[in-house]
């Protein structure tokens, strides 16, 4: 057997190989994320009052994580999907009280929805990472002031059906001023990072 039939042959079976290992079919990841300004907020009171008690016993933070971490966290976790195939697409679901959007892809655009999950050649690769950044921030922050003003509103009409009292049980249970706090907050955030 000559020199070139061997060589071949190796690299044939290491193309063998990886065929084996790479899967061939494309996948659509879906993650869903709960932005909800109150628990979010309430999750912050309560890492901040945790941080200051640590912070004087000389230790750092444990916790509970904060949104803009959880977000950080997700965009790692959607790219490194991404890189596992070429052709592997993610769409992000936020859900905020009782608002839900799509966070990425955007409505319309170069990476808009449709575009993501139809074929096509022009494409190249299906998640773009500014994109996907950029998407999941603004429609996070967009998702939340849409959600702590419905919160606000419903507030303020339950509170002019005064004669009502399942309605004034609701409004304490939703804890509004986290949700407003929580909104602002990410909003300046987001804004910030630009």
């Amino acid at each position: 057997m000559t020199k070139r039939k061997k060589v071949s042959r190796r690299k044939s079976k290491q193309t063998e190989q990886l065929s084996i290992m790479i899967p061939q079919d494309r996948s659509l990841i879906t993650v869903i994320l709960d932005a909800t300004p109150s628990s979010w907020g309430h999750r912050s009171i309560i890492r901040d009052s945790n941080d200051k008690t640590r912070a004087k016993a000389g230790k750092t933070s444990a916790g509970p994580a904060k949104f803009v971490a959880v977000i950080s966290s997700t965009l790692v976790f959607l790219l490194a999907f991404s890189c596992l195939h070429r052709e592997n697409c993610a769409v992000v679901i936020g859900v905020a009280g009782s608002e839900t959007a799509i966070l990425y892809p955007r409505k319309g655009g170069e990476s808009s929805l449709s575009n993501a999950v139809h074929d096509q050649a022009e494409m190249g690769g299906k998640v773009n990472a500014r994109l996907l950044r950029d998407g999941v921030r603004l429609g996070a922050t967009e998702l939340i002031a849409r959600c702590a003003g419905k919160m606000s509103q419903q507030k303020k009409e339950a509170e002019n059906q005064s004669a009502d009292e399942t309605a004034k049980a609701a409004v304490t249970e939703m804890k509004e001023g986290a949700a407003i706090a929580s909104a602002l907050s990410t909003a300046n955030y987001f804004e910030a990072r630009g």
